[in-house]
């Protein structure tokens, strides 16, 4: 028993005496680079810690051994330079000088020099312009009654302004006029302009077929150049509903009599086949 107590003593003075705290050791630190990095000694572990270091190698960089301090202004490299910025705005700057802008960059011309007429349309002399007649029959539920709207197009293709009349006619199919309608203004035809020309001639009636005629008078002279009258024609196709309501009812009234006819001379045959002889 005295002997066990003796080590117990021995043994609890061990544990309950100081450690001695170990020399703190500086490992040197390996760079991304395999480059031996100086690193400052530790300062003193606090009694009873264990002093650890490591060494961590990292990929390959390309920037500069992370062991030197940065140079100055190294820090945000990657960001563009003011020079850099400056070369854009250059660039941006005569791209968009080489496209003219909307307003004040285009001439807008409503006059072509030498413009040729469309199809159908007859050149006055390279001033005017004039189009086809054309003609919309309306039919009247009177026999005598209807009418005809009558329009032709005019360009004006000069560069002045002028003044023009018109005038509508119809003749029917023996030559005779049928409606007349004179003096239609055509007033301040500016250049570059269009303008559909109209008029609307009753009295159509039932003459089945007609011949329509406009004729435009411009100015005696523009821009230096005569002019002369001119006239377009076209002929009108009018329905004679009048006629074809007479030839039908015609038609029906000679079918009845003929049914009528027939079976009187029916209704006598069989009248005289029973007389006896």
């Amino acid at each position: 028993m005295p002997r066990l107590s003796a080590v117990a003593l021995i043994a609890a003075a061990a544990v309950l005496a100081p450690a001695t705290p170990p020399s703190a050791v500086a490992l040197p630190a390996v760079g991304a680079q395999g480059v031996t990095c100086p690193t400052a000694a530790p300062s003193a572990a606090p009694t009873g810690a264990v002093d650890m270091s490591a060494t961590v190698i990292g990929p390959p960089s390309s920037q500069s051994s992370p062991c030197l301090p940065a140079p100055a202004g190294a820090a945000g490299s990657g960001a563009p330079s003011k020079g850099a910025t400056g070369g854009a705005g250059g660039r941006s700057g005569s791209s968009a000088g080489s496209v003219p802008a909307g307003s004040g960059s285009e001439t807008v011309s409503t006059v072509s020099p030498s413009p040729s007429p469309a199809p159908g349309d007859v050149d006055l002399g390279g001033v005017v312009h004039v189009g086809g007649l054309l003609s919309d029959v309306r039919i009247s539920p009177n026999p005598f009654g209807g009418s005809a709207l009558l329009s032709f197009t005019v360009r004006n293709v000069s560069k002045s302004t002028f003044d023009a009349t018109a005038g509508f006619w119809m003749e029917g199919p023996f030559g005779n006029r049928v409606a007349q309608v004179d003096a239609v203004t055509v007033s301040q035809l500016k250049a570059g302009e269009s303008r559909v020309v109209s008029a609307e001639l009753p009295g159509v009636g039932q003459w089945t077929v007609l011949t329509a005629h406009a004729t435009f008078r411009p100015p005696a002279e523009v821009e230096g150049t005569p002019l002369s009258p001119l006239t377009r024609d076209v002929t009108v196709f009018v329905f004679p509903w009048m006629v074809v309501a007479v030839l039908l009812l015609a038609g029906i009234a000679v079918a009845a009599v003929q049914l009528w006819r027939s079976r009187r001379y029916a209704t006598a045959d069989d009248l005289a086949i029973g007389v006896p002889a």
